[in-house]
């Protein structure tokens, strides 16, 4: 009932924008400023959702893969789930401020980035309008507004997945040599920011081959070359953004360590867990490929363990937010299906819809497994909410005309827009943060996230006690002697 309240309302007031051409640039601009200042927000708004000034996951390893690039950024022994380039970020700005505010900075640059792209790519599928009501949705999202936050490389890999949707929504809504290009670097971002990107790459690169028109015309050709040169290239990058010793794919999904905890007399789930390929972009061997296709299908069909499943319901898990949000999933893809029929672009309203599809299904996807995970880390929701909030945007973009309305105001088209999106902005701020909103941070259906800083912890402690520390938080205690422990860039 909150949803639908909202969604009429938000929907209700988009409905009266004007549509005239002259001011489609105009308002386009309004909306990549605001976009803006909503990722800027977050820094503030983040402190209703939580008392923690900041939170992190596995922070040694993180602080280690910093250390290391200092040290060497070409060939740096840093852990082996982690990447050169989802260390980047983090390691220029420790330059100015030190590796904790290095983190931070990243943290929040890459949130008000997400931000702004999120607009861009809602923008590109239903117009200015679908981009400010998808960052508005963005903006409601507690693991979004709490983001700038988290110490951890996830805000780049989330940044690059949102990037590399925004390139193909780009690709599909102007068939251009140069958008095509973007698809092409964001699919290569994903390959090489995280092992587990290629779940994300393979379904961008198959909508944007897609979109190919299949003839020989030279821009098309162009488009073809733009869009696979990036990829073709990522090969020889995953050399740098990868170590020799990198953490494959199937380590990583495996879930019988997981598993036996909860059946230990079910032989499929006992140790030894052999693993018969490695897939690591840029290092596994062609010839395995159909090696991990098959770990992977396997990996589907193993029996959810009774016990698992009774533990995780449990567990004090975002159950209402998940049901909330899949509620918007559902109601988004039916609207969101018959705004994109109506868009005037492309060949036809089905290749409109599979667009706004193959931008979305990674997200939306990720979010259908995350209850069958054992650990629910808001990490994970970090991940998923742009694309429902681009889902639930665009949902809410219904094109009515603004002739139907008896607004005949002496007024210029141009002044009606800014009054549009005055009206949308009090709207979206006020059924946020009014707290008899049902949008509130503070409403019943919110879950309140078990944020930490256990590792963080631990090293902060061993400066002043003697505590027992593991590898990576004795190299990270060593590496921030000299250093604050405190981010010092967060209001």
């Amino acid at each position: 009932m909150p949803l639908i309240i909202c969604w009429l309302l938000i929907s209700f007031v988009h409905s009266l924008r004007p549509h005239a051409v002259r001011t489609n640039r105009l308002q386009y601009n309004i909306g990549l400023v605001l976009s803006l200042i909503f990722g800027v927000s977050t820094l503030w708004v983040s402190m209703e959702y939580s008392d923690f000034s900041f939170f992190e996951s596995d922070f040694s390893e993180y602080c280690v893969a910093v250390f290391e690039m200092e040290q060497d950024w070409h060939g740096g022994d840093i852990p082996p789930k982690r990447t050169r380039l989802a260390a980047l970020l983090p390691t220029v700005f420790s330059q100015f401020n030190g590796i904790v505010n290095g983190l931070a900075m990243a943290s929040i640059l890459c949130t008000v980035l997400t931000f702004v792209l999120v607009y861009v790519w809602g923008a590109a599928l239903a117009g200015s309008g679908g981009g400010l009501l998808s960052v508005g949705a963005l903006w409601m999202m507690s693991p979004m507004e709490l983001m700038p936050r988290f110490l951890t490389f996830y805000p780049p890999i989330v940044l690059a997945t949102v990037f590399a949707a925004s390139g193909l929504a780009l690709w599909g809504r102007f068939r251009t040599p140069w958008t095509a290009l973007l698809c092409g670097v964001g699919i290569a971002l994903c390959l090489l920011i995280d092992v587990r990107g290629v779940v994300w790459a393979l379904p961008f690169w198959i909508g944007g081959v897609c979109l190919l028109s299949w003839n020989l015309s030279v821009s098309n050709v162009f488009s073809a070359m733009a869009l696979h040169l990036p990829i073709w290239g990522s090969w020889f990058l995953s050399w740098w953004s990868y170590s020799s010793n990198a953490s494959s794919l199937e380590k990583q999904m495996d879930v019988r360590p997981l598993y036996v905890g909860f059946d230990e007399g079910n032989p499929l789930f006992r140790p030894p867990w052999e693993i018969d390929s490695h897939f690591v972009w840029g290092w596994f061997q062609p010839q395995e490929i159909l090696h991990t296709v098959d770990f992977i299908w396997t990996q589907q069909r193993f029996p959810v363990p009774t016990a698992f499943v009774e533990w995780q319901t449990s567990t004090d898990g975002p159950i209402a937010e998940v049901q909330f949000w899949w509620t918007a999933v559902v109601c988004s893809l039916v609207t969101g299906s018959l705004v994109m029929w109506k868009r005037d672009f492309g060949r036809s309203g089905v290749e409109r819809i599979l667009i706004l599809l193959c931008t979305i299904s990674p997200f939306i996807l990720l979010f259908y497994s995350l209850e069958s995970l054992v650990e629910q880390n808001i990490r994970f929701y970090m991940h998923v909410s742009p694309g429902i909030a681009v889902l639930v945007g665009v949902g809410l973009a219904q094109r009515l005309p603004w002739e139907r309305f008896p607004l005949s105001l002496p007024l210029s088209t141009s002044w009606k827009s800014m009054g549009w999106v005055v009206c949308m902005m009090a709207l979206l701020i006020g059924t946020h943060l009014s707290s008899a909103s049902p949008m509130s941070p503070h409403a019943e259906w919110r879950h309140t996230w078990r944020l930490n800083a256990l590792d963080w912890g631990r090293i902060k402690r061993s400066q002043t006690t003697a505590v027992s520390l593991r590898p990576y938080d004795e190299t990270c205690a060593e590496r921030l002697a000299d250093e604050t422990l405190v981010p010092t860039v967060y209001p």
